[in-house]
């Protein structure tokens, strides 16, 4: 047979797919079934009727198909305009969702939040951002994973969080995560509400010496900063001290005996307006703290972090 008699092939499903069939296509073309007349779409849709008709005779030519019959009383679908214009609601319904999903996440409606916790995070600080977040942002999917310092900075590294916030060490590789300081805490000691080294003016660093304290484990990252506080109270890091690393213990541990804990300021703010606990400074030579947020270096925040962040640096009321 000659290659010129042969017949055209048919359109693939790719072929099709490859055409230039516009959601604005679909969307008229639906109209057109809804109200059954192209003089009322256009009236609905504030376009002019030879545009629709223009846009429906390139959609039939595209599938190949006469998906509308017209008449004088108005437009009625073939069979082919019957099927092809259930796959068109879907099709409009699937982009509409697929926008909505897309608004969601760019507005932060949606999405997902994972940051660690730092052993010493101001509480304060951190709940409210938490708080506002749930409250203006309740389908975000949030995740808190605590732990010692360098197991968070770990996770920070390797991507099983986004966000670390607490404490920040002078000594993080600047190369691989960015900080960002929001305060710088004061130190205080911390202890029961009538512990009897704390009920004076003045601190005795002869008494501090021999009294009882709480501090980190030897190991830990903020170890050598209470040892910095300690060197300021002039009494070198105390033989009669119990490691902890847990701060719930710790803090049981300060209301119920006559331990000390030196800490950050905001550690313990609901304890201290409570009445649970005391604090007492260091007479103007305290140690501080510097506290913010962490991020990988390459790592580009999304919508519902970058959200948190701006909880975070707000204010407190």
């Amino acid at each position: 047979m000659n290659q010129s008699n042969r017949p055209a092939e048919a359109m693939t499903s790719q072929d099709f797919l490859l055409q230039r069939v516009s959601l604005r296509q679909l969307f008229i073309f639906n109209k057109v079934c809804e109200f059954g007349s192209l003089r009322k779409t256009a009236e609905h849709l504030s376009i002019a009727q030879p545009s629709i008709s223009a846009i429906l005779r390139d959609l039939e030519t595209t599938v190949e198909a006469p998906l509308l019959e017209r008449s004088p009383r108005g437009v009625q679908l073939t069979s082919y305009g019957e099927l092809f214009a259930q796959h068109a609601r879907s099709i409009l319904a699937a982009a509409e969702y697929a926008w909505n999903d897309l608004r969601d996440l760019k507005y932060a409606r949606r999405g997902s939040l994972s940051v660690g916790i730092l052993p010493l995070a101001s509480n304060q600080a951190f709940t409210s951002a938490v708080g506002q977040l749930r409250a203006e942002r309740p389908f975000v999917k949030v995740a808190l994973k605590d732990g010692l310092y360098r197991d968070v900075i770990e996770m920070l590294r390797k991507g099983d969080v986004s966000i670390a916030y607490g404490w920040i060490a002078p000594d993080l590789e600047a190369d691989t995560i960015k900080c960002t300081v929001l305060e710088r805490e004061e130190w205080l000691i911390f202890g029961r509400h009538d512990h009897p080294l704390l009920r004076h003016d003045n601190l005795d660093p002869e008494s501090l010496a021999r009294a009882a304290w709480v501090v980190p484990l030897r190991n830990s990252a903020i170890r050598p900063l209470v040892a910095e506080c300690f060197n300021l109270l002039e009494i070198g890091f105390p033989d009669n001290s119990l490691e902890c690393s847990s701060m719930l213990f710790s803090r049981s541990l300060l209301a119920q005996t006559d331990h000390l804990m030196l800490a950050p300021k905001g550690l313990f703010l609901a304890d201290l307006a409570s009445g649970l606990l005391v604090s007492k400074s260091f007479s103007g030579r305290a140690s501080r703290l510097s506290v913010g947020y962490m991020q990988r270096t390459n790592h580009v925040l999304s919508p519902s972090e970058r959200f948190f962040v701006e909880c975070l640096t707000q204010p407190l009321g």
